[in-house]
């Protein structure tokens, strides 16, 4: 818990926030942009401490293995689920991004029958 709220989202459930960090410091396309930004070489995202972030938002891998819970605890939300994409998507941007994250969002919605 102490971690989600250092990290202060609005996120409607609880994440292994530890399980994501250590996903996307093993990462070797994120590792490259550390290093970047280490260097300040780049335009990438900015670092914060351990954290990759992207316009304030948080970096996550686009193959983790945590994005179709994301996904569905967005779109089905009972605040605010069933939304459809832009919506939904904008409920995920204010706080995360990974590459193809509005394609994710549009394809879970195609496949929603509430929606």
């Amino acid at each position: 818990m102490g971690e989600l709220q250092e990290l202060a989202m609005s996120i409607p459930l609880m994440l292994n926030w530890g399980a994501i960090k250590e996903e996307s410091m093993q990462d070797e396309e994120l590792g490259k942009i550390r290093a970047d930004l280490l260097k300040n070489e780049t335009n990438h995202p900015s670092n914060e401490g351990e954290r990759l972030l992207y316009q304030g938002r948080l970096v996550m891998l686009r193959t983790s293995a945590h994005i179709p819970q994301l996904l569905q605890e967005f779109q089905k939300n009972t605040v605010g689920g069933h939304s459809g994409i832009q919506k939904t998507y904008g409920r995920l941007a204010t706080e995360l991004y990974w590459r193809g994250m509005h394609k994710g969002v549009e394809e879970m919605v195609a496949r929603c029958e509430v929606c």
